[in-house]
């Protein structure tokens, strides 16, 4: 990618050794992890709407290892507004997978684990990806010919701050 277009931190990508949890202790210290949502909605779509929430991680150490990755999982609502969508609670769940997704309903998929009001997401190690339980993934992913995501190391839960966006 051309100058500017990309982050360069310190550090080599391809032998990241700890530099980076490093770099990220000494940049965030004993502040909450951030998560940024979003309320959309879609003129083609009237009545509905999704909270987007995106997560920033400073590497990635999958198949690709590289600076900067944004991270997504959407709650969709079956409502026009968001006071409608308290009201009647999530449609489904919507994780992001590298060139993909996968995607659960609210209300009797076995797969989505809930805690309350809050769907579980399962982040796989070194990147990224949200997935719906707790397990080794084999098959191909993102511009990988064959590779696997290990979510079984998905061991520490956190509460992230959440900061809404303007629209």
């Amino acid at each position: 990618a051309p100058a500017g277009e990309y982050l360069d931190f310190g550090g080599n990508a391809l032998r990241p050794g700890c530099f980076y949890e490093k770099q990220f202790k000494r940049w965030f210290g004993d502040r909450k992890p951030t998560v940024y949502a979003h309320i959309a909605t879609d003129s083609e779509h009237p009545g509905k709407l999704a909270v987007q929430y995106w997560f920033f991680y400073t590497f990635n150490d999958f198949t690709n290892k590289h600076e900067g990755d944004w991270e997504m999982a959407q709650v969709d609502f079956d409502a026009a507004t968001p006071e409608q969508a308290l009201k009647i609670g999530p449609d489904q769940v919507n994780y992001a997978q590298h060139a993909g997704g996968e995607r659960g309903a609210w209300n009797g998929d076995p797969k989505l684990t809930k805690e309350g009001t809050h769907p579980v997401e399962y982040i796989a190690t070194g990147a990224h990806a949200g997935f719906f339980q707790s397990k080794l993934y084999l098959g191909k992913g993102g511009t990988a010919v064959f590779g696997c995501e290990d979510t079984r190391g998905a061991t520490e839960r956190f509460s992230p701050q959440v900061v809404v966006l303007p629209d």
